[in-house]
């Protein structure tokens, strides 16, 4: 990222250039904070480059609440939908950078489901005092516009997400990319984006839809060339991979052409580096860590614990799937999709003990907050589950492909 901002008043194109200017650069290390409970600590260490009455933290994500990326005379505010309603942050610097103070409050009214799933525990409005020791670092020629405007695509982008507009959405990643093609951010998110779009309802029919996915996991590809010690492209690489085979309707018949290459060994692989490296990416809760611990649980329940499953390099792990999950559920209690999986892998597995904790996860995640369309399908699949009448638990998948059965189990 350094070098990229050397670089960047060279590399830039059109207007931005204009503003490209002789910044001075400092480190901010966290000394101390209070306030705003349940919120993520702030990091030890961040930067700012400054330029004038600008000032602009590259490292930072419009995810990350409590720090801003781009200020103007030390201020700085951002807004976050919340369903139909909106969160806004606000924050000032003083103006020796020794401190900060933080605002967290609803701008709109939000639905007490979203603040339940988002933002548990956390009382609004709420004030974040951080405090700074400032030392110097060496500075160069940046745009700060464009910095600025690099976040801002990310925030337009994941928000077009939310209302299904994905063509603008990735067009918001694409100028992301122009101002800055070697941050890894936006490749991962547009492989998230074209994700998205075809596991909505006007989703490509099935032999058009593994050549689609297959074009979206060359964008996480992009991003593992690019960050290949993060865990973000690793995550994308493996949901993508696991819906190209699984969207076949058959996985032995998919098995058939996966020996070697980005065979089950392969993804295995992709999603255990998504669970062991860092990862960047922590919203409302929600991170790229347990995604990946979800993820490679489902990994290991469906794929079948055979002698056969060695020509492959692979095979499954119901104990181990059951430990993926219920470190996902760890962290974060109101997923509602961390909660079914390991209600499934429980019933699966089939002891005693094991079917009364599954029907106890099963309620409790009836009894949680469904913002989404996938968050009501598996309520409703839940209570299939505590009735009965979903039959191969083992096989199940919210898009009702058998995998068992098809894997040859």
């Amino acid at each position: 990222m350094i070098a990229v901002l050397a670089l960047l008043a060279a590399s830039l194109a059109g207007p931005a250039d204009a503003s490209a200017a002789t910044a001075t650069r400092v480190a901010l290390h966290t000394l101390g904070t209070r306030g705003c409970a349940g919120l993520p600590a702030p990091a030890p260490q961040r930067e700012l480059w400054i330029a004038g009455r600008h000032a602009v933290d590259p490292g930072a994500r419009f995810w990350v609440l409590d720090r801003s990326r781009s200020y103007a005379d030390g201020k700085a505010s951002t807004r976050y939908r919340l369903g139909d309603g909106s969160l806004r942050v606000d924050a000032e610097l003083a103006p020796d950078f020794g401190s900060e103070r933080i605002r967290v409050w609803i701008d709109e009214p939000v639905a007490a489901p979203y603040l339940q799933l988002y933002l548990p525990g956390v009382a609004l409005p709420c004030e974040r005092q951080v405090d700074y020791r400032v030392s110097p670092l060496a500075g160069g020629e940046a745009s700060l516009e464009a910095l600025a405007r690099f976040d801002a695509l990310l925030h337009e982008a994941t928000e077009l997400g939310y209302d299904q507009r994905f063509a603008e959405s990735d067009a918001r990643l694409r100028a992301a990319i122009g101002i800055d093609a070697d941050d890894p951010a936006p490749h991962w998110m547009r492989a998230r984006t074209r994700y998205l779009k075809l596991e909505s309802r006007d989703a490509l029919a099935a032999p058009h839809r593994v050549a689609a996915y297959g074009e979206a996991e060359a964008f996480a590809d992009r991003a593992v060339a690019l960050a290949p010690d993060r865990a973000e492209g690793y995550l994308w690489q493996g949901i993508l991979r696991g819906r190209m085979v699984t969207s076949q309707g058959s996985v032995r018949t998919a098995l058939n052409g996966m020996v070697g290459g980005r065979g089950p060994a392969w993804l295995e692989r992709a999603l255990s580096q998504a669970v062991s490296l860092p990862g960047e990416y922590r919203f409302f809760g929600f991170s790229t860590h347990g995604n990946a611990l979800h993820a490679l649980a489902q990994f290991y329940r469906l794929a079948p614990d055979a002698w056969y499953m060695a020509a492959v390099g692979t095979r499954g792990d119901i104990d181990r799937a059951i430990d993926l999950s219920r470190a996902a559920v760890a962290t974060q209690t109101v997923r509602i999709e961390f909660r079914l999986e390991l209600a499934v892998a429980l019933l699966c597995r089939g002891s005693e003990t094991d079917l009364l904790e599954a029907r106890s996860q099963l309620k409790t995640l009836l009894g949680l907050p469904a913002v989404t369309e996938v968050d009501r399908v598996d309520q409703t699949h839940a209570r299939r589950l505590l009735r009965g009448t979903i039959l191969d638990v083992c096989a199940y998948s919210r898009d009702a492909v058998p995998e068992v059965a098809a894997w040859g189990g």
